[in-house]
């Protein structure tokens, strides 16, 4: 999680339209989680500019690239058994906390974890 490609290819190998049409029923506005556009640090021509970069930086679902971005840390599938390790050849596990109190965090976690085993 501390290297940048890595967070990178796991958030372009989310798809954020399903998750919004399966959990929002199409009612939400697709972007990466960021703070309000109403916050007053957006307020400017300047500030928009930055939130809208920062709203749909890696937002798009791309698998492809994702994969691209792992192999190229050394996120690969090591020992042949269809999932990606640590550049040193250990297990990778992705460990998520989701609070169980808001049904829809717990059914988008689950979208994102179909994704994410789609990449390996």
């Amino acid at each position: 999680m501390y290297q940048k490609e890595f967070r990178q290819a796991l958030s372009e190998s989310i798809d954020r339209d399903r998750i919004n049409q399966v959990v929002n029923l199409g009612l939400a506005k697709v972007h990466q989680f960021v703070l309000s556009a109403e916050s007053p640090e957006f307020q400017s021509e300047d500030g928009q500019k930055a939130y809208n970069d920062w709203a749909n930086s890696f937002a798009q679902y791309d698998p492809e690239a994702a994969k691209a971005l792992l192999d190229g840390i050394g996120v690969v599938d090591a020992d042949g058994d269809g999932w990606r390790d640590r550049p040193d050849g250990t297990k990778l596990d992705v460990i998520v906390d989701v609070p169980t109190s808001d049904q829809g965090n717990i059914d988008s976690m689950d979208l994102i974890k179909e994704n994410w085993d789609a990449i390996g």
